[in-house]
C-alpha cells in the first residue's frame, strides 16, 4: 500500500513523470512525458501497451489521477465515453439545486427521476451547471402549465436523450482506440457521468 501511495503521489503531484528513459515514456499534447513504470506502479495495468488509449484520454483533458482512479474501477476505457456524453463537470447535488431554484427537494428528486436518472444520494455532487438550468426551466414551466404537464415533458426529454446517448455511444465505439491499439473498438462504453442509467439505456420514469 505504501508503494502504491508513493507511486500515485509521484504521478499526480507532478502530473506526469519527466523521465525520458527510452522505451519507457511518451510525450503527450501537454508536452509532459508519461513514465509508464510509474503509471503501472500506480495501478494502470500494461500502461505501455495501452499507450494509444492513454494518449487519447490525455488529449480529451483527463489527468493521470483521473486515469488511475478510473482504472481502479475497471473503467479506464469508459472515460472516453463519459466525456462525450456528460453535460459538464459535476458541481452540485440535488439538495443544492432545490435551494437554488426554490423547489422542495422531493420534487427535484422526482423531476430528476423523470429524466431517467438516479444519484447515489441527495448530497452527492453529480449535477452540472447545465443540469441546474434544465431543472430551473422545469420549475418555471411547472408554474405556467402545471406539475403533471411539466414533468411529462421531462419524460419525453429523457426518452429523447436516451436515444441520442445511444447514438453517441455507437459513434464513440466506432472511433475510439482500444486499450491495446489505435484500431476502433466495438466494446460498449459504460453509462454517462451524472446519473446511473436504469437498465442498459435511459428509461422513462413510470
Amino acid at each position: 500500500m505504501a508503494v502504491f501511495q508513493r507511486s500515485v503521489q509521484q504521478v499526480v503531484t507532478h502530473e506526469f513523470t519527466l523521465n525520458r528513459t527510452p522505451n519507457r515514456t511518451i510525450q503527450l499534447h501537454t508536452y509532459h512525458v508519461v513514465d509508464f513504470d510509474a503509471l503501472e506502479s500506480a495501478g494502470i495495468a500494461d500502461a505501455r501497451r495501452r499507450a494509444p488509449l492513454i494518449e487519447y484520454l490525455d488529449g480529451l483533458g483527463f489527468t493521470a489521477e483521473q486515469m488511475i482512479e478510473a482504472e481502479s474501477r475497471g473503467r479506464l476505457f469508459g472515460l472516453a465515453g463519459d466525456v462525450l456524453q456528460w453535460s459538464g463537470p459535476p458541481e452540485y447535488c440535488l439538495a443544492d439545486v432545490a435551494a437554488m431554484i426554490g423547489v422542495p427537494l422531493a420534487d427535484v428528486e422526482r423531476a430528476w427521476a423523470a429524466l431517467g436518472l438516479t444519484v447515489a444520494g441527495c448530497d452527492v455532487k453529480t449535477l452540472s451547471a447545465a443540469d441546474v438550468e434544465a431543472l430551473r426551466t422545469w420549475a418555471e414551466m411547472r408554474v405556467l402549465v402545471g406539475d403533471v404537464e411539466a414533468t411529462g415533458l421531462l419524460r419525453v426529454v429523457g426518452s429523447g436523450m436516451a436515444r441520442l446517448s445511444e447514438a453517441i455511444s455507437s459513434m464513440s465505439r466506432a472511433g475510439t482506440p482500444t486499450s491495446s491499439s489505435s484500431i476502433p473498438t466495438t466494446s460498449s462504453p459504460p453509462p454517462r457521468r451524472t446519473g446511473q442509467r436504469r437498465g442498459s439505456s435511459r428509461a422513462s420514469a413510470p
